[in-house]
């Protein structure tokens, strides 16, 4: 994974084309399972590093979606970071050692953030 950073960024990216680059989990295919929290860096980031997590709010499927339509469209680079976050309500077995500090995210119908192809 690379760790956001304006000096790295302008040696390494900034005359070359825009693009999207992206650490993150595949996509499950059931919704339900899953509740995906988004990243964006760009050059325009206020933050480098662990500043930049600790500071930039997180992003829903729905909201990532449309901001990233916008950097494709603009040919910015952009560099996305995204975790997966298991639900409450999903057939996961929560009481496995797998699941035992996980952050469970709210059940499906219990999520109040826009779906974007039935992912909130």
């Amino acid at each position: 994974m690379w760790m956001p950073c304006h000096d790295e960024f302008n040696l390494m990216w900034a005359d070359k084309p825009g693009t999207g680059h992206y650490f993150a989990p595949p996509i499950h295919p059931d919704p339900r399972m899953y509740k995906y929290v988004w990243w964006i860096w760009t050059r325009a980031s206020p933050w480098d590093g662990t500043a930049f997590f600790a500071n930039t709010p997180a992003l829903s499927m729905g909201q990532f979606r449309q901001i990233e339509r916008q950097l494709i469209d603009a040919r910015e680079h952009f560099f996305v970071y995204g975790i997966q976050r298991p639900r409450r309500g999903s057939a996961l077995e929560r009481s496995t050692p797998q699941w035992a500090h996980a952050i469970f995210a709210p059940a499906y119908d219990e999520d109040d953030d826009i779906a974007w192809q039935g992912h909130k």
